[in-house]
């Protein structure tokens, strides 16, 4: 267990803080409340303007150049900039209340993967998305309960990916041409204390992940060993990003599921010691499309 100052941000608790988002042209942190659908924006003088969407559940945003590319509800969403929301394709509404989407980023080519939950956290009945740069969507995988923890190795030829209730960790080799996986290998399946959620990669490929319900983030090696864990004043860590001028500050987001924890939803920094890779946002063209 690596000691080391973790800061608690001023900012507006979450229910269910996830999606950490660092921006570099605008130097600004993006993250969602899910349960009450509402995006927090935060400068790097610590001010934060969060927006409340009409929507069930908003579980990731991505900043396009007339608004935001939205992970909601059963599918994806467009959200002008003039606060003006569409719903585009919604490729799990079929499954209604038993499903709904949840951790999602983008490869290094600006395509949007997203995966589904079920809301149960039993039914292996998610889903792994792509939406590619022309707005199709495309179904990749089948059979999970949780997705969660999308990511991408330094050089852009490993996917990573989190399936929460099993607390499994895969990897396939990536086609950054086509977006294709490929030999399909699991890389953990005991990551340590509470539930592998949200996950970052850094410079050196090696991956941090919020384990939830034990307050801590592993940094795992690409191999899959744990090299060290970080304790969190809270015990619901939700997922990481590397954010800030240089990229060597590590955001946590949070969520409020146990009395007596005055700083859970609220978000978290600490210095990892590493510099992490830049996050990437969609760069096509939002408009609806039918998933394949």
């Amino acid at each position: 267990m690596r000691t080391v100052d973790v800061e608690i941000l001023k900012t507006p608790p979450c229910r269910l803080g996830e999606g950490p988002f660092w921006d570099v042209g605008l130097a600004r942190l993006n993250w969602v409340d899910i349960e009450s659908s509402r995006l927090h924006c935060m400068d790097t003088n610590e001010t934060v303007v969060s927006t409340t969407l009409g929507v069930s559940a908003l579980t990731a945003a991505f900043p396009v150049e007339n608004g935001w590319m939205l992970v909601m509800d059963h599918g994806f969403g467009h959200l002008s900039e003039f606060d003006e929301l569409t719903a585009l394709d919604q490729p799990e509404a079929s499954k209604g209340p038993r499903v709904r989407m949840n951790d999602a980023a983008c490869d290094p080519q600006g395509r949007l993967w997203a995966g589904s939950t079920a809301i149960d956290c039993i039914e292996p009945i998610g889903s792994l998305f792509r939406v590619d740069l022309d707005g199709s969507v495309i179904r990749v995988l089948n059979g999970l309960t949780v997705s969660n923890g999308i990511a991408w190795s330094p050089d852009g030829q490993d996917f990573y990916l989190i399936d929460s209730i099993p607390g499994e960790l895969w990897a396939w080799r990536f086609d950054p041409d086509d977006g294709a996986l490929r030999d399909r290998r699991l890389i953990a399946d005991d990551i340590g204390p509470g539930i592998p959620d949200g996950m970052a990669v850094d410079e050196e490929g090696c991956l941090w992940i919020a384990c939830f319900g034990s307050g801590q983030v592993c940094r795992l090696s690409p191999q899959g060993n744990v090299i060290s864990s970080v304790q969190l004043p809270v015990s619901f860590p939700t997922s990481v990003c590397f954010g800030g001028p240089r990229l060597d500050r590590l955001f946590v987001t949070t969520a409020q599921r146990e009395q007596g924890e005055p700083h859970a939803g609220q978000l978290l920094t600490f210095d990892p010691r590493v510099t992490g890779l830049a996050t990437q946002s969609y760069r096509g063209a939002p408009h609806g499309g039918l998933a394949k």
